[in-house]
């Protein structure tokens, strides 16, 4: 929040992140950690194999849960009147700054889920035509066409 003081004068948006996406599957996993223990449960007949099986799915359930919460509060997408700017990281703080002028467009992905609960993915193309990459995974936002209207404004 420090590095965001820097800029809190001219930011335009902030954009939320959100793990949807991942949320859905922490949830499948759950469920097959259900489905699995019960067959465990079947074949062994011991109650404690099924139990012992649940719960070491239903921690790595959790663990990919931490890990979205931890990615949420660490991670910042900051728009400007001149900048694009990404800032993320736990132990160290990555800024990744692109210079509007620089920007093309902004593609918006929104799937099914995405539409009844107001997120989607967006990529940033540069002026080249490149896909300009942030981080390592899709970038989900919350109402990604606030951040698209801004990009149409200053075009």
């Amino acid at each position: 929040d420090k590095l965001l003081q820097k800029y809190a004068p001219h930011i335009r948006v902030e954009a939320q992140l959100v793990f949807i996406d991942d949320i859905v599957l922490a949830l499948q996993v759950i469920l097959s950690g259900f489905i699995i223990s019960g067959i465990v449960y079947g074949v062994t007949g011991v109650l404690t194999n099924g139990i012992i099986t649940f719960l070491y799915i239903l921690s790595l359930a959790l663990s990919m849960l931490l890990q979205m919460y931890v990615l949420k509060k660490t991670t910042k997408l900051v728009i400007t009147d001149k900048s694009l700017i990404f800032m993320y990281g736990t132990w160290n703080n990555n800024i990744i700054e692109y210079s509007l002028d620089k920007i093309s467009n902004v593609i918006v992905n929104q799937p099914f889920l995405g539409r009844i609960f107001h997120y989607g993915e967006i990529k940033v193309i540069s002026t080249s035509g490149a896909e300009l990459q942030l981080w390592n995974r899709g970038l989900q936002v919350k109402n990604p066409e606030e951040i698209t209207r801004l990009f149409a404004e200053n075009a």
